[in-house]
């Protein structure tokens, strides 16, 4: 409340066009209209030239769509498929089943990493989150690689690290 009265107070007619912002925003947050705005992206395939070995990792990302070739902005599934094919998917998705499938199992040691990877998955539907920076992917990968690493399983069963 006292936080409000401080917005109103100090920010006058600017405190009702952001609260219109923000009303508007918590308005059109909904995974309908989120996923109705990037349809377009499913034309790409039309131009797919590649469909089993893909065009290229880094080859369909927003870089490409300011040289005015085709692109995937969003959607990190339509991404990977389009640049490394239904090959490179098939892959990714084996590796990263499999990965699963041993967190579940031993979910005790992995319950952390378990986490990251799937907020990474429930990202890629609607940003191509693998595909931002360095930095960015680093978690990721570092949690896949952690769950198959055999001797930080080992030592947390002999050390009881777990959850």
């Amino acid at each position: 409340v006292v936080a409000g009265a401080l917005v109103f107070f100090y920010l006058g007619d600017r405190a009702e066009q952001l609260q219109f912002l923000l009303s508007d925003r918590m308005d059109n947050m909904n995974v309908s209209t989120a996923l109705g705005e990037r349809n377009y992206q499913l034309k790409i395939f039309n131009s797919w030239s590649m469909p089993i070995t893909g065009i290229g990792a880094g080859s369909g990302g927003a870089i490409a769509g300011s040289y005015g070739l085709p692109h995937v902005n969003d959607a990190g599934y339509l991404q990977l498929l389009y640049e490394t094919g239904i090959l490179g998917a098939v892959l990714f998705f084996f590796l990263i089943g499999r990965t699963l499938i041993r967190a579940i199992i031993h979910m005790k040691v992995y319950l952390i990493e378990l986490v990251v990877i799937m907020f990474f998955l429930v990202a890629m539907l609607g940003s191509n989150i693998l595909n931002f920076g360095y930095m960015t992917v680093v978690p990721f990968w570092y949690a896949v690689g952690r769950i198959w690493n055999k001797e930080h399983f080992k030592n947390a069963l002999i050390n009881k690290d777990y959850i």
